[in-house]
């Protein structure tokens, strides 16, 4: 190979190795800029207040108070359609619809719970996939004959217990709260 070849390749491959160095100094630079700015991020994030189960649990009671207010039926709110047949296109699933009775079950509102229990119950025989995490048959129904008998609707309540005692015999309590029940009914 000729020298004035040789020379003009070293040229080029030094030119481009410094060119490859400057990138390389850059680095350090990019690398810190990048973490300041996934820092600042980082601390957005801690600072961002994700809701509570207190903000929960004020979003159900007010959405109670406005079933109230409105007289709006739970089948109505758990289908998406509010005031004058406005449809916001989103409906419950059984999971929904048990957390809001439950919310009212836990503060002692047995009317409520009843009723969100009821449409939550009433899903779960026709929901295609229920939520894994939701609640099963049995809880459902155990706590549908609580709120029944809260309400004072014992013979019901006897029912939907001995139904679930029928689908699930070793529940806790539910042979248990079919004695009281029934001893309730013979007063």
């Amino acid at each position: 190979m000729p020298t004035h070849k040789i020379k003009l390749k070293l040229f080029t491959s030094s030119a481009e190795l410094q060119q490859l160095i400057n990138i390389e100094n850059k680095i350090p630079k990019i690398i810190e800029n990048y973490i300041i700015l996934e820092n600042e991020r980082l601390e957005n994030l801690k600072e961002t207040r994700f809701p509570t189960e207190d903000d929960l649990n004020g979003a159900i009671q007010g959405l109670l108070r406005l079933q109230d207010t409105y007289k709006l039926k739970t089948k109505d709110l758990a289908n998406g359609i509010l005031l004058n047949n406005i449809n916001i296109k989103k409906q419950m699933n059984v999971k929904d619809c048990y957390e809001i009775g439950m919310n009212a079950f836990n503060e002692k509102d047995y009317y409520h719970s009843l009723l969100w229990i009821q449409e939550a119950y009433e899903r779960n025989l026709y929901e295609e996939s229920p939520e894994i995490d939701g609640p099963n048959e049995s809880e459902i129904l155990n706590i549908l004959s609580i709120s029944l008998y809260k309400q004072g609707n014992l013979k019901r309540a006897l029912e939907i217990n001995n139904k679930l005692i029928k689908i699930d015999p070793y529940y806790p309590n539910a042979i248990n709260n079919s004695k009281l029940y029934e001893q309730e009914l013979k007063k």
